[in-house]
């Protein structure tokens, strides 16, 4: 086939839509890739632990859509070589994005101690994880044939959102323990559209109210709007990019455990329906059954919960 035989690849630009970006990436990539013994065929044991982390990201993220949505296009996945680039195109995208971080914030800790324990023999870092969350607007870029299922071709997503979904996620090696962080306006959808309340206009009337009667009653809503979300403040911080400072709010492994009853409302809460909620039961006791190990166990916790979905919080939906 000559040149001029093949189409020029066609460009193209969607205009912006909402979306929730995460941002995982994986620590300790490259001394693993270095240093992981081989097998026969001359596969890293460290390659077939990232295939098993793609397939991991991949289960949590279809699992955070409902039955209903999965196989359209309101999910994007892409490989960042040391870690993944997950999209949520749906009008509840902030919902569904939340959920699969809560997903991934505890079974990705189950995967990268199960690797670990074995890696360790041979002399390998310990291999670790970031989460970055942040919610906005994003434009679809892409490159390629006329005919969509024609290769090779690029399509990829840029926004701002995306870009503080990374430096939210890079904030997580300097935090001890802190997997998973919030970004501001994914926080803020989330305060408004799960539980009914501006995280903003509770900041704003915090500090025309300072020093006065209701400002602790304001701090103190503030801080329950966090508890029933399972986050915690980390702070305003200046990020890379970013012309002002945001705050940022991290999962906390203290909240989120199946012990804690705030918890697993807010799963119920961000679930559609029963055979939605089944089905994240069914990933917890599969996929982390070790992560938040201890006096607090799965089954005790999940099983009486699923069971009816009577959490009164649960009636409204996500979208309410």
């Amino acid at each position: 086939m000559s040149a001029s035989d093949t189409p020029a690849p066609l460009p193209g630009v969607s205009p912006p839509v909402p979306a929730t970006a995460l941002l995982v990436d994986l620590r300790n990539f490259t001394p693993n890739l270095n240093a992981a013994p081989v097998d026969e065929q001359r596969i890293s044991d460290f390659c077939r632990f990232l295939s098993e982390f793609y397939a991991l990201c991949l289960e949590a993220c279809q699992l955070a859509l409902p039955p209903s949505l999965r196989g359209q296009r309101y999910l994007y996945v892409n490989s960042t070589g040391d870690g993944a680039l997950v999209l949520f195109l749906h009008r509840s995208h902030v919902h569904q994005a939340f959920l699969a971080a809560l997903l991934l914030h505890l079974s990705l800790q189950d995967s990268c101690d199960e690797y670990n324990a074995r890696a360790r023999q041979v002399g390998c870092p310990n291999v670790s994880f970031g989460i970055g969350v942040e919610s906005g607007e994003v434009c679809g870029v892409r490159a390629g044939p006329e005919k969509a299922d024609w290769p090779p071709r690029v399509e990829t997503y840029i926004g701002a959102c995306i870009n503080v979904a990374a430096r939210a996620e890079a904030l997580t090696k300097g935090y001890y323990g802190a997997h998973t962080i919030v970004a501001e306006q994914a926080h803020e959808l989330l305060c408004r559209g799960a539980l009914g309340q501006s995280y903003r206009e509770l900041v704003r009337a915090a500090l025309d109210e300072e020093g006065g009667p209701h400002g602790r009653a304001t701090l103190d809503a503030m801080t329950d709007l966090d508890r029933r979300l399972c986050l915690g403040f980390l702070h305003y911080h200046h990020l890379k990019g970013v012309d002002r400072p945001l705050p940022l709010f991290r999962i906390t492994d203290y909240s989120a455990h199946p012990g804690n009853d705030r918890f697993m409302a807010l799963l119920v809460r961000l679930a559609d329906g029963e055979r939605h909620a089944a089905e994240i039961a069914d990933f917890l006791r599969r996929r982390a059954a070790k992560s938040q190990a201890g006096p607090r166990h799965w089954a005790e916790g999940i099983n009486p919960l699923w069971a009816g979905l009577t959490d009164p919080l649960s009636s409204a939906g996500p979208d309410a």
